[in-house]
C-alpha cells in the first residue's frame, strides 16, 4: 500500500511540475499556456521519454524528436551552442527544459512568420515548400485539442 501511495504522489508531483513549466514557459516566451499544452499533447501524448523517428520516402532516417514537446534533432546542435544542453538525452530527462525549449523554438518560428495557426503549424512541419496537406492536419488537431484545454479551465 505504501508503494502505491509513494507513486502516486510521486506521478501527481510530476504532473503538478510539468504544469508550472508550461506556464512559465508560456509567460517568458508570450505565448498562450493552453497552445503550449496542446502541442505537447498532440506530439508526445504527454510522454516525456518519448522519441519519435522521422524517415524519408526511402524508409532512411532523417531525424529524430525528443521528450514531451518531441525537439526536432534539427535543434539539438544550436542548443548545445546556446549551453542550453549537452546532448539530447537531456531534452528527456529534464521536462521543463525540453518545454522551454519547445516554447522558444515556437515563438521563434512566430516572429518569422506572424502569429497564426499556418505559421504556428512549421513547429511540426517546418518551413519547406509543399506541406500544406501535413500543416492541416497538424492545425487541425492542435485546435481541437487547444479547445479542450480551453474549455477546462473554464470548467
Amino acid at each position: 500500500m505504501k508503494g502505491w501511495l509513494l507513486a502516486v504522489l510521486s506521478l501527481l508531483s510530476l504532473h503538478c511540475t510539468a504544469a508550472d513549466c508550461f506556464e512559465s514557459s508560456a509567460r517568458h516566451y508570450h505565448l498562450n499556456v493552453n497552445l503550449l499544452r496542446a502541442i505537447s499533447e498532440v506530439e508526445s501524448h504527454g510522454v516525456a521519454d518519448r522519441i519519435g523517428v522521422n524517415r524519408n520516402l526511402q524508409g532512411r532516417v532523417i531525424s529524430r524528436d525528443y521528450g514531451l514537446m518531441q525537439i526536432n534533432s534539427v535543434h539539438i546542435a544550436g542548443l548545445i551552442r546556446q549551453h542550453r544542453i549537452t546532448s539530447a538525452a537531456d531534452l528527456l530527462k529534464d521536462g521543463c527544459l525540453n518545454i522551454d525549449t519547445g516554447a522558444a523554438i515556437l515563438a521563434r518560428h512566430l516572429r518569422y512568420c506572424g502569429n497564426n495557426w499556418a505559421c504556428l503549424a512549421t513547429y511540426n512541419t517546418g518551413f519547406l515548400q509543399g506541406r500544406d496537406p501535413a500543416r492541416q492536419r497538424y492545425i487541425h488537431k492542435v485546435y481541437l485539442t487547444y479547445i479542450r484545454y480551453s474549455q477546462r479551465e473554464e470548467d
